[in-house]
């Protein structure tokens, strides 16, 4: 995976991090939210072989 892609996922934590720290989202939306990141990484990462 190149390093711009692991940015763009880190900065959508990184969002997402910020969004609950602010009271905008709830822990479980966090959670749903962290797990689709992990899915669409393991997609791309299975592409690039």
């Amino acid at each position: 995976m190149t390093d711009l892609v692991s940015l763009g996922f880190q900065m959508e934590r990184d969002g997402i991090q910020a969004m609950f720290e602010a009271g905008r989202i709830s822990r479980d939306t966090v959670r749903k939210l962290r797990n689709n990141i992990a899915l669409m990484e393991l997609q791309i990462k299975n592409q690039d072989f």
